[in-house]
């Protein structure tokens, strides 16, 4: 941190922080299963020369101009290499958390007014994003009458070309039934879709934290109103945040919400 202007009436700080976090990793510890690497595991190593929280993904190959149904590259890999090896049908999509951290805060002072702000930014790190199927189940049964659904639903493949344009499979009847891979397990297009690189987001952001504006009544002013001292402060918390586009609004790091915005005023009186 410094203050390269700081005079009886002006100021301004400015403080920093971050962190790089760097790591390779040895032999596997324990046996990995399909569900693991595709939701990664905190602090465990899952593959040998990946780093930790790595995970991986199905390899989305667009959509069905015929149907809207989810293809996937890989899906033909030899079932003994796939039994060795379960990433052998996968693509490692990077690391859950990030690999950069870091902080920022200006505060500015003029008279006896102040502003200060906070930043904080994340980078390097990837998520995937929340299905939008995910009220619907056994591949794309209705859910019930009172569960609320994706508004990203009205973005799905609807009719032959819409697949130029989204890569939010359909609604039809034969994304229920149960598809093959290679290591001989089974399950539906819909379910290997949201588990899928199409699905994979870069999660890095810069959020401005808090906007705090104080000012403090002069010393002529507070004597005369019989005080020691005077301040107001108002507080914004969250006031945005820069992320991929392809959260559609919600918070990188809720994902399937917002963060909620505050404002709060205070008053300091010194008897």
């Amino acid at each position: 941190s410094f203050s390269p202007i700081n005079t009886k009436n002006k100021g301004f700080s400015i403080s920093l922080n971050s962190s790089k976090n760097w790591n390779t990793t040895g032999p596997t510890i324990s046996t990995t299963t399909l569900s693991q690497y595709l939701t990664g595991r905190n602090g465990v190593i899952i593959k040998e020369g990946y780093p930790l929280n790595a995970f991986w993904s199905y390899s989305f190959a667009g959509l069905d101009p015929n149907n809207g149904n989810p293809k996937f590259n890989l899906f033909d890999t030899d079932p003994a290499v796939a039994k060795a090896d379960l990433t052998s049908f996968l693509v490692y999509s990077g690391e859950t958390t990030p690999s950069f951290t870091g902080g920022l805060n200006l505060n500015f002072r003029y008279k006896s007014l102040s502003v200060g702000t906070g930043f904080s930014m994340l980078l390097g790190g990837k998520t995937r994003l929340t299905n939008p199927y995910s009220e619907f189940s056994s591949g794309l049964k209705l859910p019930s009458s009172e569960s609320n659904v994706s508004r990203q639903l009205v973005n799905r493949w609807k009719k032959s070309g819409d697949e130029l344009h989204t890569n939010i499979p359909s609604i039809n009847p034969t994304t229920t039934t149960l598809t093959s891979l290679p290591n001989g397990s089974s399950g539906y297009l819909v379910d290997f879709w949201s588990l899928s690189s199409a699905q994979v987001v870069d999660a890095s952001f810069l959020r401005c934290r808090n906007i705090d504006i104080s000012w403090r009544l002069n010393k002529n002013t507070v004597d005369y109103l019989g005080l020691k001292s005077l301040s107001v402060t108002a507080t914004l918390n969250n006031i945005f945040v820069i992320a991929s586009k392809r959260f559609n609004g919600l918070d990188p790091e809720l994902k399937n919400s917002v963060m909620p915005k505050s404002l709060s005023l205070s008053i300091s009186i010194g008897l």
